[in-house]
């Protein structure tokens, strides 16, 4: 028997659906939402005159020629829309989102900044930055132990931080989850901000708040 590392493609959409769906971390920037709004109280109580699997599965053949002469069409045009680099999804980028936006659609790519604002590790690193801010400032130098110890005496400081390291033993602050957030988001920049590893002092990491 042999253990073998074989190359594969990967070319795999992943649907998920949900209310009030909530995407985090990495995946925010690998979504795109799509909201269905029935304003009703019982949405699966309506009753429709045509039925859209059967109408796409009976027209299938129409609907695929369409398809295919929107991206001949759009591949012929002189007026072909150039867009910027979409990290990981250039080639989508420019055979589905590009075609969509020459017919005058709009971005399907619009959708990630409501994904991304609503990230909740985003809104606890908005919250530690803010904070961290407020009651340490912005350049200066802590070890984990002096930033929890500042926090101490600063409830909303204290809050933030329990929010991404608390200790499994209850309402306090762990010095080794709090070091490896902090390693964690290490260089991610936000509303102009980011936390950085300066240094060590006696041992321990020196972190700081930059511009």
């Amino acid at each position: 028997m042999t253990s073998t590392a074989t190359k594969t493609p990967i070319a795999a959409t992943i649907f998920a659906t949900g209310n009030n769906l909530v995407i985090a971390g990495d995946l925010t920037r690998r979504s795109l939402l799509c909201r269905l709004d029935a304003r009703c109280e019982h949405p699966e109580r309506r009753r429709f005159a045509a039925d859209p699997l059967f109408a796409a599965k009976a027209q299938r053949t129409r609907l695929v020629a369409a398809a295919l002469t929107v991206l001949k069409a759009w591949r012929v045009s002189i007026e072909q829309v150039k867009l910027p680099s979409f990290g990981s999804f250039e080639h989508w980028s420019q055979r589905i989102r590009a075609p969509l936006l020459w017919l005058g659609q709009a971005d399907p790519c619009d959708t990630t900044i409501g994904v991304q604002a609503e990230d909740p590790k985003l809104l606890s690193l908005v919250a530690v930055q803010a904070q961290w801010r407020e009651h340490l400032g912005t350049g200066t130098e802590h070890t984990v132990q002096q930033i929890i110890n500042r926090a101490l005496n600063a409830h909303d400081f204290h809050v933030a931080l329990l929010n991404v390291a608390s200790a499994r033993s209850g309402n306090v602050i762990s010095n080794d989850r709090l070091g490896r957030w902090l390693k964690k988001v290490e260089g991610r920049i936000n509303n102009g901000l980011m936390l950085r590893c300066v240094g060590m002092l006696g041992g321990y990491p020196l972190w700081s708040l930059r511009t």
